[in-house]
């Protein structure tokens, strides 16, 4: 990818941000002081009589512009088809929960959402930054962006953190942890051996390494009040012993500065395939040089990182990019995560897949477009979007979307965002770098991730030994709420197409699940009928009689309309609350 001098940038983005920043919803006007010469009480009135204080917003306020995009279904949901099987009755529609709404709860969630490429300009955080509160993620993956941050070269260096520092303080006060990258290289005229600016660059060595170590520092010292974790590195494939070394000397200096960091290193799209065969194996050259790629790295951290990075802190991350999205689909992708997943348990790392998702459009460059042979859609988009994460969080995955907004690249505008942009133009780069950045309207995909984001909390734990079985070419999948000291359940089943498929193909076809590891709890205990929920429009229903023909609380046997998107089923007790 070409990489320009976004210097001359500077000030067109800075307008853009002062632009983009007006229009936010005014405070409640403050009350009038009396006119001159008014009557004033000797007293103040009794408490009991006192209007109460007004008490702080829960949620940040946001412009009139983006609730009217909030509020509105996109076009393209009309064309979501209710279930029509008879004896399904529409009791509502999900109530997306904010993220304040979730933290006043007390709880936290397994969800991320990612915020990539501000450090290259693709994408501008003042466009977007209104729309993470209300998608009800605790996380934003952001760049730093060495080149963007050290942009001259002088002795001692010297750093511009005013596009990060807004980032930063705006993701907090959307209510959201964030997660900064650290990297890539420095291109700047100067900076010796400092490695590629971008994806698939080259890694800093000798002095440029140095000055690489020295930028961490200064980063991680000036956000350790308000930034805990850190990502080394982003899909590195190149140069492993340079790679092994450096994620382990950056990962000591972040702990040395900040000792309850975080540290996520890995960040490969080679996971789930490399790891199928471990020794001994057969495979194509390229796959036995991920492979040792993966298994080296994380050996050589392991054995070298020293006491003050204990294991607990470190997650692995991974980018699963892959048509077909279900990582149980074939055979070999299944036994790449299981051995992946058991590696990690036996180094004492925790999995984290941190960036994937699917173009809503077809696309000539960038992963699983194909060079324009695939027809994604927003359907299609939707539906591997939410395969991904309950698949990941079946598993017990922290888990995220790529990415919040489009992005505009330099060569073709990048559609896997959840917000749709202007147009991509890269002859127009005022105020936003090729074309129009501005948020013009939410995809299905959004409201799909708010479904998950309102149900899927810290309450909500997988259940690995649910002994749910489905037809061949489908997948189920359980977890058990506890909210109020009671545990409820879910069931979650969906068919494993190979995605993209026609937006009209793979209609609903009811299925029958058994489950001999679990049963619905609130079912057993009071006779309260489960909920069916379609994740992608939110729509839940009251089920007809005999969906459920058999329940006990450690086995059910159910039949419901599935398409090749998760349909769930849930005790009453777990929708309690979350309609609209």
């Amino acid at each position: 990818m070409k990489i320009r001098n976004y210097v001359r940038l500077a000030g067109a983005v800075s307008l853009a941000l002062a632009l983009a920043a007006c229009g936010g919803d005014d405070p409640a006007e403050a009350g009038s002081p009396p006119p001159a010469g008014a009557t004033q009480p000797a007293e103040p009135p009794p408490a009991a009589s006192r209007p109460a204080p007004d008490k702080p917003a829960l949620n940040p306020p946001i412009s009139a512009a983006t609730r009217a995009i909030l509020d509105a279904d996109p076009a393209s949901y009309a064309a979501l088809d209710p279930v029509a099987e008879p004896g399904y009755t529409l009791l509502g529609r999900i109530q997306p929960r904010t993220t304040a709404e979730l933290r006043a709860q007390g709880l936290t969630s397994h969800l991320m959402i990612g915020g990539e490429t501000t450090d290259r300009n693709f994408s501008v955080f003042a466009n977007w930054r209104e729309y993470l509160n209300p998608l009800g993620t605790t996380r934003v993956r952001i760049q730093s962006g060495w080149n963007d941050i050290e942009q001259v070269i002088t002795t001692p260096a010297t750093y511009n953190f005013a596009k990060l520092d807004e980032i930063v303080d705006g993701a907090l006060e959307q209510k959201h942890e964030p997660m900064v990258f650290l990297g890539y290289g420095n291109v700047r005229a100067g900076c010796t051996d400092c490695g590629g600016a971008g994806l698939g660059g080259s890694f800093p060595t000798g002095a440029g390494k140095a000055r690489f170590l020295q930028f961490v520092a200064a980063t991680v010292t000036r956000y350790k009040d308000k930034v805990t974790d850190w990502q080394i590195w982003n899909e590195p494939t190149k140069d492993l012993d340079t790679y092994k070394t450096l994620i382990v000397e950056t990962a000591k200096l972040i702990k040395q500065i900040q000792p309850n960091a975080k540290l996520t290193i890995g960040s490969w799209y080679t996971v789930h395939y490399a790891l199928s065969c471990l020794e001994n194996c057969t495979d194509s050259a390229d796959v036995q040089e991920a492979r040792n790629y993966i298994l080296t790295s994380l050996k050589y951290f392991y054995d070298n990182k020293g006491p003050t990075v204990p294991s607990e802190d470190v997650y692995v991350a991974f980018h699963p990019y892959t048509t077909s999205v279900d990582y149980d689909q074939n055979p070999w992708d299944a036994r790449s995560m299981d051995n992946f997943l058991a590696l990690l348990r036996g180094y004492g790392f925790k999995p984290r897949m941190d960036e994937n998702g699917a173009p809503s459009t077809p696309c000539m460059t960038y992963a699983m477009c194909d060079n324009g042979t695939k027809a994604w859609t927003e359907k299609n988009q939707a539906k591997y979007n939410l395969r991904r994460v309950l698949g990941d969080l079946a598993r017990g995955i922290e888990t995220s979307m790529f990415t919040i907004s489009d992005l505009h690249y330099n060569d073709a505008k990048n559609t896997k965002g959840l917000l749709t942009t202007g147009v991509w133009d890269p002859n127009l780069d005022t105020p936003f770098l090729n074309g129009d950045q501005r948020i013009a309207g939410k995809k299905i995909v959004y409201g799909a991730f708010q479904n998950v984001t309102a149900l899927f909390d810290s309450r909500m734990e997988p259940v690995l030994a649910h002994g749910c079985t489905a037809p061949a070419g489908y997948t189920a999948h359980a977890w058990r709420q506890r909210k109020g000291g009671v545990d409820a359940t879910v069931i979650g089943v969906w068919k494993m197409t190979r995605l993209p498929v026609a937006d009209t193909a793979e209609p609903r076809a009811v299925v029958q699940v058994s489950c001999n590891g679990i049963g619905f709890s609130g079912m057993a205990a009071s006779g309260a009928a489960p909920r069916y929920v379609d994740m992608m429009d939110g729509r839940v229903y009251d089920m007809p009689a005999g969906s459920i023909s058999a329940n006990a609380p450690g086995a059910v046997t159910l039949s419901v309309p599935v398409a090749d998107w998760p349909a769930l089923v849930v005790d009453a007790r777990v929708i309690e609350g979350a309609l609209r």
